[in-house]
């Protein structure tokens, strides 16, 4: 049992660190991506083994075959996860915008309207200086 615990804890080691590498690599510019993959690539492979997965295994190598089995569901099981949780953030994302957008042409409609409004009251207001100027101008002239 404490073999399978300490492998255990040893996967999810790797997937918290892998985790954290996907993490950065999302938030890199595009050029600091490519030399952290450059990096990664050069720098953190795994040396290549030569491994024959179709010869007799002992029962040692059954339970590594089954662990590494498990490992790789719950990584493509966690890549699934985060490909739903990107796309449900992304339309949530693009429906906020969109109302945020629909609010602000609101907005933007009643300040238009607020202008006209005050653009006709100053006309309104500079006809009625004028006929009052022009009263006053006359009133003067009799």
């Amino acid at each position: 049992a404490s073999c399978k615990q300490w492998y255990q804890r040893r996967v999810r080691g790797l997937l918290q660190r892998a985790s954290i590498i996907v993490s950065i690599e999302d938030s890199l510019p595009e050029r600091r991506k490519t030399a952290f993959l450059r990096y990664l690539k050069e720098k953190c492979a795994p040396k290549e083994a030569y491994y024959d997965d179709d010869k007799a295994e002992d029962d040692e190598g059954l339970e590594v075959k089954r662990y590494t089995e498990q490992t790789f569901d719950l990584v493509k099981s966690i890549q699934t996860q985060v490909t739903e949780w990107r796309e449900e953030s992304g339309t949530e994302l693009k429906l906020a915008l969109r109302q945020q957008f629909h609010d602000q042409q609101k907005q933007i409609r009643r300040l238009e309207e607020t202008v006209t409004h005050l653009r006709k009251v100053m006309e309104a207001q500079t006809r009625f200086k004028r006929g009052v100027a022009g009263r006053g101008a006359g009133d003067d002239a009799d």
